[in-house]
């Protein structure tokens, strides 16, 4: 007699460590069932979980973008508008420019940064707002 052929699911969690898309549970070496949260689980829940994941970080990046480019523009302006002093001409004028390299380095990587596992993109989401805080900071401090 024939043996029924492997299910291609359990023999991808086999060898990996992958965790639940509802409740992040190690599912490596188990079935179709996750043993933490109970939901039966398929090839499709982690599409979908992933490509919600990478909408919310892409969005989380490209508004910390368009916020750094006004901010930019606002401080550049406050640069121009400043009398004279280190803190009225440098800080702004850098904050500004470092708002700017941001959003433009945005635009021209934004394909790339969505291949990027979400981890990394969770981590470069973190960055791009704490620039942004920083020159905000800088701006108004």
């Amino acid at each position: 007699m024939t043996e029924p052929a492997p299910d291609p699911f359990v023999q991808w969690l086999a060898d990996r460590d992958v965790s639940c898309p509802y409740c992040s549970y190690n599912l490596r070496g188990l079935g179709h069932t996750c043993p933490e949260c109970g939901r039966h689980l398929e090839f499709t829940d982690f599409q979908e979980h992933r490509s919600k994941a990478h909408a919310r970080r892409f969005f989380a990046c490209r508004l910390a973008a368009t916020i750094s480019f006004a901010l930019g523009v606002i401080l550049a302006i406050k640069h121009l508008r400043s009398g004279p002093g280190l803190w009225n001409e440098a800080v702004p004028l850098g904050a500004a420019c470092l708002a700017i390299a941001q959003s433009l380095a945005w635009l021209i990587f934004a394909r790339r940064i969505t291949r990027l596992p979400l981890p990394t993109q969770a981590r470069l989401a973190t960055v791009m707002w704490a620039v942004l805080v920083m020159a905000a900071m800088a701006a108004w401090g």
